[in-house]
């Protein structure tokens, strides 16, 4: 089997052809969001995954409340209490951070051709983030499918049927390792090790493939 890998705030894709020998393949970060995607019928299928670092898609605002303390009518105290508000990007917002991947397979998709898969250990950005795809999602025609709860931090998921495995899957480790393996550039390597602990810089998905041209079809051997 060989093995699509979507890292932290990025995205990949498979052809109708690569179905039955290539499935994708995420870890890194328990607390993200994936997002898997089915277009097309028949040979013309493509399956698409992105794995989005929820924090992209949640905005903090700053809430300031000021009170007064009077006594015969003149203010003896002003007292002003600033809180961090965490909410949802809003719908354009989330469009231009998921890049390409929403042009080329969010944009009009039935919804129902969507899985929104919640990692092991979900934070509120989580939802968050959720909650920004699917608002920026809600004049697509058809209905969300039920969210699935990945109970392993690292996981494949099929295509076309967009299933999470865990069994018998490639360590996150193991797949860092067999990709540093297939370069001696000291940039890709460090690209590839930034990608698959946290993410490259930056607020917008970037297809996979452009962070390092190995990690759309790579065969990564059984875990040590």
């Amino acid at each position: 089997m060989r093995y699509n890998i979507i890292a932290a705030k990025t995205f990949g894709s498979l052809t109708a052809n690569q179905f039955e020998t290539t499935r994708f393949l995420t870890g890194g970060q328990g607390s993200c969001l994936v997002v898997y995607v089915l277009k097309g019928i028949g040979q013309d299928r493509t399956a698409a995954m992105a794995h989005i670092l929820s924090a992209n898609l949640v905005a903090t605002n700053t809430d300031k409340q000021v009170s007064e303390e009077k006594k015969n009518g003149n203010v003896i105290k002003v007292t002003t209490v600033t809180t961090q508000v965490r909410k949802s990007v809003d719908a354009a917002t989330c469009q231009k951070r998921l890049g390409n991947f929403w042009t080329d397979y969010l944009a009009g998709v039935d919804k129902g051709n969507v899985t929104f898969i919640i990692g092991k250990e979900p934070e509120p950005s989580t939802w968050m983030a959720l909650e920004a795809i699917q608002q920026a999602m809600k004049d697509n025609p058809g209905d969300f499918n039920p969210e699935i709860k990945s109970i392993e931090p690292e996981y494949a998921v099929t295509a076309p049927g967009g299933e999470v495995v865990t069994e018998g899957v490639p360590s996150w480790r193991n797949a860092q390792r067999t990709l540093l393996k297939k370069t001696d550039s000291a940039d890709e390597k460090d690209k590839i090790i930034k990608a698959m602990n946290s993410g490259l810089p930056g607020e917008e998905l970037i297809l996979n493939d452009n962070v390092f041209s190995g990690m759309t079809s790579v065969e990564i051997p059984p875990n040590d």
